[in-house]
């Protein structure tokens, strides 16, 4: 399958599964840097990586090997292909309105039953992960313009290690508006927003 970015939703999903980051590069997806333009350094980034990546926390181009994520316009709004730390896992978020995100992690749906954002993240090379809809029926629920409608949000962590998700929910008392997982050693810490305390702890095996 060749390699454009005008692919749509299926073939996207299908050749991130075997693609690498340098090949998004070449074939001039918008990037880490600049999302709205192709590659600014497809003769850098295109070439193969060297040395050990798998420390890496973020990658922004022009390096070899190229960036973390690219994107992708659609007629239906946009999509993003994020590569795990070592690029051993890849995650494609598909956004279009009014489905919200669709996720995919190695090729395999995740969250299938759950509305997402158009973004998200890998903490590391185990964990994916993307705001989604929080309870209709919450209190303080409320909606507003965005690729994420609901003001009170859940968040799904995906463990791509042992192909399993996480939904975390906040209680009727809780306001969660803008919820982010850190990890801490061993341990999954849920903030209902940036500067709050954890609200949430996964103990991880």
């Amino acid at each position: 399958m060749e390699l454009h970015p005008h692919l749509g939703r299926d073939e996207l999903v299908a050749a991130s599964v075997r693609a690498e980051p340098r090949d998004f590069a070449a074939a001039g997806f918008g990037c880490t840097r600049r999302i709205d333009r192709a590659c600014r350094g497809p003769e850098i980034c295109s070439r193969p990586r060297t040395g050990d990546t798998d420390r890496r926390v973020r990658r922004e181009g022009p390096l070899p090997g190229g960036c973390d994520a690219y994107h992708l316009t659609h007629p239906g709004g946009f999509a993003w292909v994020d590569f795990s730390a070592g690029d051993r896992h890849r995650a494609v978020l598909w956004w279009e309105s009014p489905a919200g995100g669709m996720l995919w992690v190695d090729g395999v749906r995740v969250g299938a039953d759950h509305t997402l954002d158009g973004c998200g993240r890998w903490l590391d090379d185990r964990f994916y992960a993307v705001q989604a809809a929080g309870p209709d029926d919450h209190p303080a629920q409320s909606y507003a313009m965005g690729t994420l409608v609901h003001q009170i949000r859940s968040l799904l962590v995906y463990d791509a290690a042992h192909a399993r998700t996480h939904l975390f929910e906040p209680g009727p008392a809780e306001r969660w508006t803008d919820p982010i997982v850190v990890r801490d050693g061993d341990t999954l810490l849920l903030r209902p927003r940036r500067d709050a305390a954890p609200a949430r702890t996964l103990h991880l095996r």
